[in-house]
């Protein structure tokens, strides 16, 4: 039945083996556990402060790798390789992640929203991994829709 239906293109997703199978799998099963260790307060608990923005740059963060390493750019794509931009949207992607999780206390406090030119090619690299996300999953009409 799963062989009839990939014949017919419907499967839109990357299977891979070995290693990237274990990554994958690994990131899908952070999402929750991230989400229920955040809910129940896990963070304060150890005596860690844990920002709301802070916890949604890591769910983000990984949502959008796991995506970019599963979800193939076009319905016509290669679906057992990992090209080379899509391991580029990767880094990009915990690059972004890890700027806002480890600064995330000097952007709000220290620097006051002071606009500097790190934060400014962060955040169109945020946007236009958010847009090519969108794009993926739900084609060039929303992504039409919000960029007008």
């Amino acid at each position: 039945m799963s062989e009839a239906i990939e014949e017919k293109g419907v499967v839109r997703y990357r299977k891979y083996s070995g290693v990237r199978s274990l990554v994958t799998r690994i990131l899908l099963i952070a999402i929750p556990i991230v989400g229920v260790l955040y809910i129940t307060y896990v963070p304060q608990r150890l005596g860690m402060i844990f920002y709301v923005e802070q916890y949604l740059a890591l769910f983000l963060t990984l949502a959008l790798v796991t995506l970019f390493l599963i979800t193939p750019p076009t319905k016509k794509s290669r679906l057992d390789r990992l090209p080379w931009y899509d391991l580029i949207a990767c880094l990009l992607t915990v690059a972004v992640g890890a700027y806002v999780i480890i600064n995330w206390t000097d952007i709000v406090t220290v620097s006051g929203g002071i606009i500097t030119w790190d934060r400014v090619i962060l955040g169109a690299a945020s946007v236009f991994l958010l847009l090519e996300a969108t794009r993926r999953i739900y084609g060039w009409t929303l992504v039409g829709l919000v960029i007008v």
